[in-house]
């Protein structure tokens, strides 16, 4: 999957949490230092560090469907976390789709 989609992290931006710093992975790390990842979006109300979400149009679907949102966060996570992200975004995507 991460040779497929690759991720791609820009500038500091505002924009909408993912991966670690967003349900349901934002329970699971601590807060750090280092600025979260954010999709760019200008109705956004956290300052980050701008990560590309899998599809452009994410920022605008997820308005509705707060299901969804947790299912690309934890894409992303997979597509652009450290191993420890990665892994427990595995396991949480699983179990997420396990219920359809």
């Amino acid at each position: 999957m991460q040779c497929v989609f690759v991720s791609e992290k820009g500038e500091l931006n505002r924009g909408i949490p993912t991966s670690y710093a967003a349900p349901p992975l934002d329970k699971c790390f601590s807060a750090s230092s280092e600025p979260p990842p954010v999709w760019s979006d200008a109705e956004g109300q956290v300052r980050g560090e701008s990560f590309s979400p899998l599809y452009k149009s994410a920022p605008v679907a997820i308005k509705n469907a707060p299901e969804l949102y947790e299912l690309l966060v934890l894409v992303d996570a997979i597509l652009g976390g450290r191993a420890r992200e990665r892994e427990i975004a595995k396991n949480e995507l699983q179990n997420s789709l396990s219920h359809y």
